[in-house]
């Protein structure tokens, strides 16, 4: 999968989210922003799923994510990038039920398409790099 068709994927799943036409035209605000809450948890997994990819047989500055060449280590940043979205998205969770989902929704939604924004940004750069074997 090349730059070009992860960025059309991120966009165009950003897009659809925030597209008031996405949600019925019966819905309150509220629900809405529901719905796109639900929906950008889903880009930004797919955005951290599209830089794991991205990072294959590449260097990796990260020390939590590479292995003892220094090179990225898929199985574990699987689990930490899983782990952390999920984290993200749980304590998010938390806050919307304890707090009441209607004042939250919506700066989450923001916040989640944010992120997905500068994962997908660095997906994307990477795609570009040239692979060695």
């Amino acid at each position: 999968m090349g730059s070009s068709n992860i960025t059309q994927l991120i966009v165009g799943g950003a897009l659809l989210v925030l597209h008031p036409a996405a949600a019925c035209a019966q819905d309150s605000a509220e629900n809405k922003w529901e719905k796109a809450w639900l929906g950008s948890v889903a880009i930004l997994a797919a955005a951290n799923t599209a830089d794991a990819l991205s990072s294959r047989n590449l260097p990796e500055m990260n020390p939590f994510l590479r292995n003892q060449q220094g090179n990225f280590d898929a199985g574990k940043a699987a689990l930490i990038k899983a782990g952390a979205t999920g984290g993200f998205v749980f304590v998010q969770w938390l806050i919307r039920r304890g707090h009441g989902r209607k004042h939250y929704d919506k700066p989450f939604t923001i916040i989640n398409m944010g992120a997905a924004a500068t994962v997908g940004a660095t997906a994307v750069r990477n795609f570009r790099i040239p692979r060695y074997q």
